[in-house]
């Protein structure tokens, strides 16, 4: 065998365990990334789940993913339940159906991104809620969807509503105070004493009119 012979079976070879090495490396870097991006995954839906704001995705009516604290404000006893449910309608106060379609079209927009409104909805019990709403439009698979964090400010909302009670009739509790222009509150006006400058003056000036002799 000859040298240049070696010198092309050495080459051939350093060659074969570069690319094995290349093919190897991509691999397990693909598989590492895939196990950082379900890793990922995995610590997202944690914290989602565990969060105490209601958090949902929805096509319209139909629910895509919530967690939670959604499941049971809305009154489900798991997201699997709620997610099972083919359309959310039943949650939106009657007569509010027609202006959650115009709602949906201007949010698919991205219109209503971050704008925070209080709305009321009905749970699965029949009970109203108020929430405050805040949105904004995503892609979920493919396809626009909408995600909606929810606060539930049911408690504030009728802690408020009894205030606003209590100061009404506290109010109208009071007595009627006289204005005053009525005749029983008009104070009778005493004159004012004279400044005591103003006395000496006009002593003096009654003692200078005074003739001699005329006491």
């Amino acid at each position: 065998m000859s040298q240049n012979d070696l010198f092309v079976i050495l080459l051939l070879g350093l060659m074969f365990a570069m690319t094995a090495l290349a093919l190897t490396t991509q691999v397990f870097g693909r598989k590492a990334a895939q196990r950082a991006v379900v890793s990922g995954e995995k610590k997202y839906r944690g914290l989602i789940n565990s969060s105490i704001q209601a958090i949902l995705i929805l096509d319209r009516h139909t629910p895509l993913f919530c967690n939670r604290a959604c499941a049971e404000l809305l009154g489900y006893d798991s997201p699997e339940d709620l997610l099972a449910t083919a359309s959310l309608e039943r949650h939106l106060m009657p007569g509010e159906h027609a202006s959650y379609d115009q709602f949906w079209e201007v949010s698919m927009r991205g219109e209503n991104d971050g704008i925070t409104r209080r709305r009321q909805l009905v749970d699965l019990r029949g009970k109203t809620l108020d929430v405050e709403v805040v949105g904004r439009r995503i892609e979920w698979d493919g396809r626009p969807a909408w995600q909606v964090t929810m606060f539930d400010v049911t408690e504030s909302s009728r802690m408020n509503a009894l205030c606003g009670q209590a100061r009404s009739a506290f109010a109208f509790s009071q007595p009627m105070l006289p204005t005053s222009s009525s005749p029983t509150t008009t104070a009778t006006s005493s004159p004012m004493p004279p400044h005591p400058l103003k006395r000496y003056r006009d002593t003096r000036r009654q003692t200078s009119l005074v003739k001699p002799g005329s006491t």
